[in-house]
């Protein structure tokens, strides 16, 4: 698809200006934390690998042909519209249920799995900076900040109006509410992915000097919104404002 966009544009519109939201999935098993535009490619599953060839048609034609042709490599960025079926929005999800009367609890895998998560609307504003330049290139945008689902079951946990504590070890470790005693979370084993051993957290120093952009909203801010997004669409649900 971005080839045959290329494409088009060097053939018939060469003064449009193409973003190619890339992913840190392009790092795959990369050894240097935090990884910069510099770090070598390593991808080790399809999507990684159809990112690269994406990444690398944009940068050739921006070098072979003077496309305006940016690439970004995007890490996790999170919202209320995140698909049910990633972990970010499963939790928001269940922490939001859970508050409204839900007793059944979340059921999770690794709860130190470590990822680089920031919030979507803020990468959407480095990625229009990054065509407003002179001169097209490559940037990472992601927070720089290591965050464990333990972690943003904590904040996600906060924002629903619990205080998670927990008690037990490995598969009987659980989750609760240290005011009420409610059970918030279960580890199920079913849920577990391999742990791949390499920490993909980005370093935006680029995208900082050379487009005056951070990633400016904290974690407890991201989870604040998408709990408070999934408070409402229940609401909505059950005929409320």
């Amino acid at each position: 698809g971005p080839l045959y966009i290329l494409e088009a544009i060097r053939q018939t519109r060469p003064g449009t200006r193409f973003f190619q939201a890339g992913s840190a999935e392009l790092f795959g098993n990369a050894e240097q934390v935090p990884q910069s535009e510099s770090t070598p490619f390593s991808p080790n599953n399809p999507y990684g690998f159809s990112k690269l060839f994406a990444h690398s048609a944009t940068v050739d034609y921006r070098n072979r042909f003077g496309v305006f042709g940016v690439s970004g490599l995007l890490y996790n960025h999170e919202s209320p519209l995140r698909g049910a079926e990633f972990v970010t929005r499963k939790i928001a999800a269940g922490m939001a249920a859970m508050s409204c009367g839900r007793e059944e609890p979340l059921e999770m895998g690794n709860l130190e799995a470590v990822r680089d998560w920031g919030y979507a609307p803020d990468f959407v504003e480095g990625m229009w900076r990054s065509l407003q330049v002179s001169d097209p290139d490559t940037y990472i945008f992601a927070t720089g900040k290591p965050c464990t689902v333990r972690e943003f079951l904590f904040l996600a946990a906060h924002a629903a109006g619990f205080v998670l504590e927990w008690r037990g070890s490995g598969v009987e470790e659980v989750g609760f509410d240290g005011r009420s005693g409610k059970i918030l979370v279960r580890v199920n084993p079913q849920f577990y992915r391999p742990d791949p051993g390499h920490l993909r957290i980005g370093s935006a120093a680029r995208a900082k000097e050379k487009l005056g952009w951070v990633a400016g909203t904290c974690l407890a801010e991201l989870c604040g919104i998408m709990v408070e997004a999934e408070i409402h669409r229940i609401s909505v649900m059950r005929g409320g404002l």
